[in-house]
């Protein structure tokens, strides 16, 4: 199966659709400093790809009011951005599972940035989230989101999910309208992990069908030029 042909990714699309920012302190954000230089990313049938990590690229994601932070830290790095565009909003759900009350998250950007990334501490405090890029055995280098999706089993249920999400700090942020065992999370600076992390934390509970994190072909974010 290829890893990009997966049902998620679609959904993934269609889902992002721009809140209240949790503060994050330096202890939050050093929770997911050190990332793994091997993991493996489960299909939506179970298979293993290995994917390594690049080791001077990341992905970053930030409220556009700490853009100019960003900007002059990454200059001060010598770290160039490479890329930026708009994250739309995310609303966080309560148990029953709609959004009549959840927080907004709004007014998020992303961008892939480049160079010595050791030098990129000053950077973080800044960031609602970020990640290494990885890259495949056929060389495609791979940006995992923020966002993951799960599908629970059919005994599985929505407290075990929550449970869960309280264990890894992330935030349920949808329900896919046409199946309601399948939901939507996001990482933060706050997660015990990035999204491939936490999603491989998920799958492997055994509660899931799948748990994938949201992925994007890193070429495909160079070359969309409708930004």
């Amino acid at each position: 199966m290829n890893i990009f042909n997966i049902t998620f990714k679609i959904t993934l699309i269609a889902f992002l659709g721009a809140g209240v920012l949790v503060a994050c302190t330096k202890d939050d954000f050093l929770l997911n400093r050190v990332h793994p230089d091997k993991l493996f990313y489960y299909t939506d049938t179970g298979e293993k790809i290995p994917v390594y990590k690049v080791d001077e690229k990341l992905y970053i994601v930030y409220f556009s009011s700490e853009e100019g932070k960003i900007r002059d830290e990454c200059e001060k790095a010598g770290i160039t951005i490479v890329h930026v565009e708009p994250v739309r909003a995310y609303t966080t759900y309560i148990k029953d599972g709609t959004a009549r009350s959840g927080a907004q998250i709004t007014n998020l950007k992303m961008a892939i940035i480049e160079g010595n990334i050791t030098k990129a501490n000053a950077v973080f405090p800044a960031t609602f989230y970020w990640a290494p890029l990885y890259y495949t055995e056929n060389r495609n280098e791979l940006v995992f989101t923020e966002l993951f999706g799960v599908k629970m089993k059919p005994k599985t249920k929505l407290s075990q999910l929550e449970k869960l999400a309280r264990r890894y700090v992330v935030e349920m942020v949808g329900i896919d309208k046409y199946d309601s065992q399948m939901f939507f999370l996001i990482c933060s600076n706050r997660s015990k992990g990035n999204s491939i992390e936490v999603a491989n934390r998920f799958y492997e509970s055994n509660l899931f069908v799948f748990s994938n994190a949201g992925c994007i072909i890193h070429s495909q974010v160079r070359n969309n030029t409708n930004l």
